[in-house]
């Protein structure tokens, strides 16, 4: 009768971390492809791949990369980053998974992917200082509803509390 009730026990422990397990969270929250087509899809696509590569490295080592490739229209901006709470290795398959979806775009001149774990913005433009003011929304996924916030909005409400 021990043995059987440690084996019980043994069980639902087993069972307790197959739900504990790391999770990438690479479920696709929003992707938004650009308007315009590539200035040259042939020298886009290298620069895409190089500039993936290069950011790679960086998500391996700190959760977050930006990179550079190419010159003049046909150069690619590409930034990605993971959530805090995220461990590197789930970061990493999140950033691998990003990777996959965000060409969808091609032959567009940029695109941005959400997951609900990191997220990633390519453009043939340099886009790391821009604010897209009220048009910058945060989704936030509870029991299947969105709810979209705007980040102005919560700026400004964040400011008055504190």
């Amino acid at each position: 009768m021990k043995i059987a009730i440690q084996m019980v026990c043994l069980l639902g422990s087993l069972l307790l971390l197959g739900r504990v397990a790391g999770d990438p969270r690479s479920f696709t929250v929003e992707m938004k492809c650009g308007k315009q087509p590539q200035h040259n899809t042939t020298l886009f696509v290298p620069n895409f791949v190089a500039a993936m590569d290069s950011i790679g490295d960086k998500m391996q080592r700190s959760g977050f990369g930006k990179a550079v490739k190419g010159s003049g229209p046909d150069t690619n901006y590409v930034l990605a980053q993971c959530y805090g709470d995220l461990s590197l290795l789930d970061c990493v398959l999140c950033y691998a998974h990003a990777c996959t979806v965000l060409p969808q775009c091609f032959p567009y001149n940029g695109g941005r992917i959400f997951l609900d774990g990191c997220f990633m913005r390519s453009e043939n433009y340099s886009f790391f200082e821009e604010y897209e003011g009220h048009e910058d929304k945060a989704s936030l996924s509870m029991l299947g509803e969105c709810i979209c916030i705007d980040i102005e909005l919560l700026a400004l409400v964040g400011g008055a509390c504190s």
